[in-house]
């Protein structure tokens, strides 16, 4: 051992042939043989079955054991006979054959092809420290400090990548990949790495495979590690080149499976012509720009004060004047149901940070450990029982539309139902058709980074090929996870739900005993649909820790999004209205309201902190109890909203009713309907242009750009689509003044 010690001590570090000598050498010296350097002892991809002749050939001097003399060397001599060559298979080029960089990933070019070429390139250059190649060596990401603090998803330089460029053999330039890896953790693993593999998971908040569709909901245990590779080399050939590479990092039991897919690898782009669709999309903005811009120069330089006398295409010239949109959206006016506008906006501001969450999850954080244990705190539930949220909205829409129904009926002895909802049409398909529109033809233009396919461009491809289905309100009745801009499922579902509100507003008003009973039979039977089905297919309404990405897509499929399993929140809110509207201000004794109350608040904590244990790591998900869950939540949810929206209108809330009315949630009320479409946009920006990893803190989980951006781009929306759509629809329907689009988020 002391020979063996001695030569690793004073061999030539940087000669890669002689340290794959050491072993051999070190039997050698003491039988006087020769030194051969056989096959079992070189990487793959080498050739080495050469002889290194005796021992005394090899070396100066070997007589190294007399410290007195100067160390050992291999001879000059030797090194000049020594002919390396690459074995001619399918396999990676000489990594370690690169001097002192260490292991260097390349892809695995196919025979004779312009990728084997650079490549060879690429190795050579890198070799004899030449800039452009050391710049792609660098680009390549490399395991770093904090890998069991889930620091595991790394992107290398995307930007010094793109920037790689040589003049020769052709113009090799710098392409950027983004691979997603698996790790398992089988059976036959020791203890110590399952444990090691799960906090390289981050502790799998959310299990995942490559595999699955990774637009929306996040891949939050599958890894993401950026390569930097030569031009002319292909996604499979990059993916077969990372799988050979991850073989000498492979343990027992540990199963690894890289993927690289189509549209994941990125190059320089140079005089790219943008679409033609994208190009008419673009005049299409230009053009509602331009027309705002008119009619804000219209209204500015006249004296309009009334345009209800006006003729009607002035008026509609008009709607989209900037000033009096403005003036429309910061009005301190309120409508008869004020506490509807402040409810609406806390909800708006509690789904905006629910769906944080996921460009959250797909930010690769250096501390991703620390995001995963947060989210084992039981506060963590507000969030993760998002779904009383969107029920909320539902709700809250169909207060306002029984209530207007009901005025209607009262007024009339009949409902205008074609009327309101080619109103509703009108009020709400112009800014969700812009929004999709944008998603579609503008959004994949207007940046780039490593997580852009991902983000942004397989999102666009959707909503190129299903736009369509976003406009009719159709798009829930197709998979989730095959969506454009899968969040606008709400509007579909309201849309639907909307279409038996007049007949329940008639029935209520003419039959009420009868109508309320079968409407409760109904809602019972709607509560034993949602038990059956979570508890068949293994469902959950509650984002349990470890649940995987695929039990949410179904659920998503299967219940999230139908409309009848959403029916028992619209229902509620259908009886609350008409309550509201027939029975004006309903009058409660001192212990009526606090016994309403406390029902309120016990119904609401139930609704969202029953299943909070389920956010603990060693918590395990029980079909039984989550089916209870889900058939009992929506009913007690629904309550205690409709307890809240009854007595602040009564005049039982105060504080918090004097709370929800402020002014400036009423205006944060008139953007919701915006704030609800564009908030993706801006969050999923953010995402595919990240360059590097960041640090997660709870203080800066919401950025204040990412505010300042929805709040811009909902101006936008509002602005030119939202609010002159609702002067259009007055003009195009003068009929019954009770006629309005209710809000519905």
């Amino acid at each position: 051992m002391k020979v063996l010690d001695y030569i690793v001590r004073v061999l030539d570090p940087r000669n890669v042939i002689a340290c794959y000598t050491i072993f051999l050498v070190a039997e050698a010296l003491e039988a006087d043989d020769d030194v051969f350097l056989m096959s079992e002892f070189c990487p793959d991809h080498i050739n080495c079955d050469l002889s290194l002749g005796p021992v005394s050939d090899v070396f100066t001097d070997f007589d190294f054991l007399n410290e007195d003399k100067p160390p050992m060397w291999i001879s000059d001599n030797l090194f000049e006979d020594i002919n390396v060559s690459f074995v001619p298979e399918e396999k990676a080029p000489a990594e370690k054959d690169v001097k002192w960089w260490g292991r260097v990933f390349t892809p695995v070019p196919a025979p004779n092809s312009k990728c084997e070429a650079q490549v060879a390139q690429y190795l050579r250059d890198l070799k004899h420290y030449e800039l452009w190649a050391m710049q792609m060596w660098d680009a390549t990401a490399k395991p770093a400090a904090g890998l069991l603090s889930g620091n595991s998803n790394q992107l290398g330089d995307y930007d010094s990548c793109l920037a790689v460029q040589l003049s020769a053999l052709g113009t090799v330039e710098g392409k950027y990949c983004l691979a997603d890896i698996d790790l398992e953790a089988t059976a036959a693993a020791l203890p110590s790495l399952r444990t090691a593999v799960h906090r390289l998971q981050a502790g799998a908040f959310v299990r995942s495979k490559h595999s699955d569709p990774g637009h929306f909901a996040p891949r939050w245990s599958t890894l993401r590690w950026g390569l930097c590779v030569p031009a002319a080399c292909n996604d499979s050939e990059v993916e077969a080149g990372l799988r050979h590479f991850l073989q000498s990092y492979q343990l027992p039991g540990i199963s690894v499976d890289p993927v690289v897919k189509p549209g994941m690898c990125y190059t320089t782009q140079r005089g790219t012509v943008l679409p033609f669709l994208t190009l008419v999309t673009l005049g299409f903005f230009g053009g509602i720009l331009m027309l705002a811009v008119v009619s804000t120069m219209v209204d500015t330089n006249s004296d309009y004060p009334n345009t209800e006398k006006l003729e009607r295409r002035d008026r509609a010239l008009l709607a989209f004047s900037l000033r009096r949109n403005w003036q429309a959206l910061v009005s301190p006016r309120t409508d008869e149901l004020p506490v509807i506008n402040g409810i609406r906006s806390v909800f708006t501001i509690m789904l905006f940070a629910a769906h944080k969450l996921m460009p959250l999850a797909l930010t690769p954080y250096s501390n991703r450990s620390l995001l995963t244990q947060c989210s084992h705190s039981a506060f963590s539930a507000v969030l993760r029982a998002s779904s009383v949220f969107t029920d909320s909205f539902l709700q809250l829409s169909a207060v306002l539309t029984s209530y207007n129904l009901g005025k209607e009926l009262s007024r009339h002895g009949d409902v205008a139902w074609r009327g309101r909802l080619l109103a509703r049409i009108i009020r709400l398909t112009p800014a969700l058709f812009a929004v999709v529109l944008f998603y579609a033809y503008v959004m994949e233009h207007v940046g780039s980074g490593p997580q852009w396919t991902s983000s942004i461009t397989v999102n666009a491809d959707l909503c190129k090929a299903n736009l369509w289905k976003n406009i009719l309100y159709i798009q829930n009745f197709f998979l989730f996870e095959d969506m454009c801009a899968p969040h606008t499922h709400q509007l579909a579902l309201d849309m639907q739900l909307f279409l038996i509100a007049p007949a329940v507003v008639y029935c209520l008003h003419h039959w009420p005993v009868l109508s309320v009973t079968l409407l409760g039979v109904s809602q019972l039977a709607v509560a034993g649909l949602r038990y059956f089905t979570h508890l068949h297919y293994h469902l959950s309404d509650f984002i349990y820790h470890n649940i995987s990405l695929t039990d949410l897509y179904r659920t998503a499929n299967l219940s999230y999004s139908q409309a009848i399993h959403r029916a028992i929140p619209y229902v509620v809110g259908l009886l609350t209205g008409f309550l509201l509207q027939r029975a004006g201000k309903l009058h409660f004794s001192y212990i009526q309201s606090a016994v309403g109350w406390t029902c309120c608040a016990v119904l609401a904590s139930l609704s969202v902190f029953y299943p909070s244990h389920l956010a603990q790591p060693d918590a395990v998900y029980d079909a039984s109890d989550g089916a209870t869950y889900a058939a009992v939540s929506p009913i007690a949810w629904s309550v205690a909203l409709a307890w809240l929206i009854v007595a602040c209108s009564s005049g039982y809330g105060g504080w918090l009713h004097r709370a929800l009315c402020q002014y400036w949630l009423v205006v944060l009320s008139r953007l919701s309907y915006s704030i609800y479409l564009t908030q993706f946009i801006i969050f999923f920006y953010y995402v595919g242009s990240l360059r590097s990893s960041q640090e997660f803190s709870l203080f800066y989980v919401i950025g204040v750009y990412e505010v300042i951006g929805v709040l811009l781009t909902s101006l936008f929306v509002t602005l030119l689509f939202d609010l002159p759509m609702q002067e259009i629809k007055t003009i195009l329907l003068p009929g019954r003044k009770v006629i309005k689009a209710d809000k519905i988020s």
